[in-house]
C-alpha cells in the first residue's frame, strides 16, 4: 500500500520517532532498508503562509535551522526542524509541493531527519496534534506516492473555457485555457503554466521538479473568454 503525501517526492518514508507522550512530533527521513538516505527536500503541503523560519535559539534551540507554516484551511501549524537549509522566509506564500528546505542535522539530532510537529491555529500555540501528513504515525517504512501526482493541470470548467496569448522563445502562441476556483489560469503547448488575471507578470510552471515555479521565459500578452471578448483588468 502507498500512503499520499505531499511533504516528500521520495519514493519511501521512514518513520523513526512518533507523535506521543513526551515527543512533541513525528521524526522520519528517507534512508531505504539498506541504509541509503533518499531525496531529503521537505515541501509544502497545501497553500499557506511562512510564519517563521529562522535558526533556533534559547527554549528552541534544539530544532536548529526550523520553518513553521500555517494553512489556514486546515487551522494548523506545521512546524519542521533539523533543516540542513531553509528555502523560505517569513510571509511567504507557499503551495501543495513548495520546496521549503533538506532535512538534515542541525540542532539536538542524532542523524539526518525531519521532525515534524503540528500545532492548532496560527502559530507556535503548543496545542499539538498527530501530524496527518498522509502516512502513519507508527515507526516504520512507507511506500510513497506523492501527493502532485501525474497530472499538476485542473480539469477544464467549461463555463469558464479562456484563450491565453502569450508569447514563448520569441513565437507567441495561442492557447486554450481553463482557470479554477482560486483564479488561476491555466495554459500551455508542452509546457504547462498558470497565472492570475490581475498579475500577469507573474508566469508560473509546472516541469519535472513537481511543483509551481516562478519563471520568467514566458510573457502573457492577453487572455480572452471564449467568445474572444478581451477579460476586464487585464
Amino acid at each position: 500500500m502507498a500512503y499520499t503525501t505531499w511533504i516528500t517526492a521520495n519514493p519511501l518514508v521512514n518513520v523513526t520517532q512518533v507523535f506521543g507522550g513526551s515527543h512533541r512530533g513525528k521524526d522520519w527521513n528517507t534512508r531505504d532498508a539498506s541504509g541509503v538516505m533518499g531525496d531529503t527536500m521537505v515541501r509544502a503541503i497545501g497553500t499557506g503562509e511562512v510564519v517563521r523560519s529562522e535558526y533556533g535559539t534559547g527554549g528552541n534551540w534544539s530544532w536548529g535551522n526550523f520553518i513553521a507554516i500555517y494553512y489556514p484551511a486546515l487551522d494548523r501549524t506545521v512546524l519542521t526542524a533539523h533543516h540542513a537549509d531553509r528555502l523560505v522566509k517569513v510571509g511567504d506564500t507557499v503551495e501543495a509541493g513548495t520546496p521549503i528546505g533538506n532535512f538534515g542535522m542541525t540542532g539536538n539530532t542524532t542523524g539526518p531527519h525531519c521532525h515534524e510537529e503540528w500545532h492548532v491555529g496560527r502559530g507556535i500555540t503548543n496545542n499539538l496534534v498527530t501530524p496527518d501528513d498522509g502516512f502513519p504515525n507508527i515507526v516504520g517504512r512507507y511506500d510513497i506516492e506523492y501527493g502532485g501526482g501525474e497530472t499538476p493541470m485542473p480539469a477544464e470548467y467549461t463555463a469558464n473555457i479562456l484563450i491565453v496569448v502569450f508569447a514563448e522563445n520569441g513565437h507567441t502562441i495561442n492557447s486554450p485555457a481553463s482557470n479554477d476556483p482560486e483564479n488561476y489560469v491555466y495554459f500551455g503547448n508542452k509546457r504547462k503554466f498558470r497565472v492570475k488575471p490581475d498579475d500577469l507578470n507573474k508566469v508560473q510552471e509546472f516541469g519535472s521538479w513537481n511543483y509551481w515555479q516562478d519563471i520568467t521565459d514566458v510573457a502573457v500578452l492577453k487572455i480572452f473568454n471564449k467568445d474572444l471578448s478581451e477579460l476586464p483588468n487585464v
